[in-house]
């Protein structure tokens, strides 16, 4: 074996790199299947959360008009925040071009702040509520608010696993790329 691959001019030791080089790009591939899999399923749920976000904010606007998060408007820019993240996560994962997927990490890091102002004004909203009595009009905002709140929580959870993800996936892309090219210069 050792004497074929010397008689076609090919050492031994390039052979096996090229053998771990196609190694890598299997696991890549696997790893790219799985991670953009999961991907698109937080994807979905991100225009999910993003969709009850608005629902939900419109009730809690027309119920209560001193609810500071809807005031500012956080049910509806966060709900626009996660579905166009959840929508770049589910239609372009799979894409090759490097401008879209940093968009697509842009646009979670995004969420992931919005997450966090969300669940602030959230829970300065549920401070500034008047004191619970047994008025059920006073509780079901307070029920919406809590919903909304644990939503956005939620959201930044989402979006931080996704940054993750698509970070991994993006550092794997990186590495196998960066050894393709030290092989091609080296022969």
């Amino acid at each position: 074996m050792m004497q074929s691959h010397q008689s076609l001019g090919v050492s031994v030791g390039s052979v096996l790199y090229i053998e771990d080089i196609e190694d890598e790009g299997a696991c890549l591939s696997r790893i790219n299947f799985f991670v953009s899999r999961e991907l698109k399923i937080l994807g979905i749920t991100e225009i999910m959360i993003g969709i009850v976000q608005m629902v939900f904010g419109l009730p809690l606007n027309f119920t209560e008009s001193y609810v500071f998060a809807v005031l500012i408007g956080i049910p509806w820019w966060t709900g626009i925040w996660y579905i166009i993240s959840g929508s770049l996560v589910v239609d372009i994962i799979n894409t090759s071009n490097t401008h879209l997927k940093q968009v697509i990490f842009l646009m979670h890091a995004i969420s992931v702040v919005a997450a966090l102002i969300g669940v602030a004004a959230y829970f300065v909203s549920l401070y500034m509520m008047p004191p619970l009595s047994t008025n059920f009009f006073l509780r079901g905002p307070l029920i919406l608010i809590f919903f909304l709140m644990t939503l956005c929580f939620l959201e930044f959870i989402i979006a931080a696993i996704v940054l993750f993800l698509h970070c991994t996936l993006l550092v794997h892309e990186h590495n196998v790329t960066g050894s393709n090219r030290r092989f091609t210069s080296h022969h």
